[in-house]
């Protein structure tokens, strides 16, 4: 039996600002804005072609664009969950529209709006992602295999996994379309980072490491004060940074495999009880040879390797 089809998210808030970028990639033109509305592809804006070419997949039961109404009003015919924060206030606002829509129990897909895959490429992912969540998984997330030649994009960052423990890294790059159920995940602490990871998402591994682990930790301190206050363990803070730096230590070490990865996952974004009940299989990572869903579009260069151009120039 084929996945239930799942609400889609596809975020489309604005890169204010081009953040830090790898060494190496400063011969690259980087671009901000709202890529969405200022992108254009086949004479339109890159958030329209995106939701129809969603609609046309037949992978998801709805589809809404995330971000300021006053923006997307004349260009999407969909509905706009209308909000204008940084990453973690955009995700927020979507999944308490789809939650209030759909019910407390409901999955939801999310989908950034500065990637183009075919209409055939997001029909095979998002069955790929449902699947797990229909056998009860919380967070699916899809890893890219890393192409020979990856054009425009071969700047990114790449992150090597081991399939197996004794087998040797595959290099993969993130994939821009998630599968969850909210309600099994500690939400606070995924916004929190999911702001983090993404403002930091292209910065050099070493320096990436310290500016988040900093972050983080002040902000965790600050929620296990409020625990405190209260008479509560301060355990959030020791979970996050014992797994987070766990997966981070075995990835640098080329020892990170697809077990080990799960399971610190799973502890570090599951709820404990769904933990207890689910194991490490409440985090499942789905492997995808779709390059264009690891492909968003940050530079000039990349717009034009999909056939795009910038409508405002003060995008660039």
């Amino acid at each position: 039996m084929a996945p239930h089809r799942v609400p889609l998210l596809i975020l489309a808030g604005s890169d204010r600002r081009p953040g830090p970028v790898p060494a190496g990639a400063d011969s690259f033109h980087f671009v901000a804005g709202y890529k969405g509305a200022e992108f254009l592809v086949e004479g339109r804006c890159l958030a329209a072609v995106l939701v129809e070419r969603c609609r046309q997949s037949g992978a998801f039961e709805d589809v809404s664009i995330v971000g300021p109404t006053a923006v997307y009003r004349d260009l999407v015919d969909c509905p706009i969950v209308d909000t204008d924060g940084h990453v973690g206030i955009n995700v927020r606002a979507g999944i308490r529209d789809v939650l209030e829509r759909h019910g407390a129990d409901s999955p939801v897909a999310v989908m950034a709006c500065d990637v183009l895959p075919s209409v055939e490429e997001i029909a095979s992912l998002a069955s790929a992602l449902a699947a797990p969540l229909a056998e009860g998984a919380a967070f699916c997330f899809p890893l890219i295999r890393a192409a020979e030649d990856l054009g425009a994009s071969s700047w990114k960052p790449q992150y090597g996994v081991r399939p197996e423990v004794d087998a040797e890294p595959v290099a993969f790059l993130p994939g821009h379309l998630v599968v969850a159920r909210p309600s099994q995940l500690r939400m606070g602490v995924l916004y929190r980072l999911l702001d983090l990871f993404y403002r930091e998402r292209n910065r050099d591994y070493d320096e990436r490491r310290r500016v988040i682990v900093l972050l983080v930790l002040w902000t965790l301190i600050k929620r296990d004060l409020s625990n405190l206050m209260r008479f509560a363990a301060p355990v959030l803070t020791w979970t996050v940074l014992r797994h987070g730096l766990r997966i981070f230590w075995l990835w640098r070490r080329g020892q990170l495999d697809f077990d080990s990865l799960a399971r610190h996952a799973s502890k570090l974004l599951v709820r404990r009880a769904v933990f207890r009940r689910l194991g490490p299989r409440a985090v499942r990572f789905v492997v995808s040879d779709a390059l264009a869903f690891a492909k968003d579009v940050d530079t000039r260069e990349e717009l034009e390797e999909i056939g795009g151009t910038v409508s405002n120039p003060a995008t660039e």
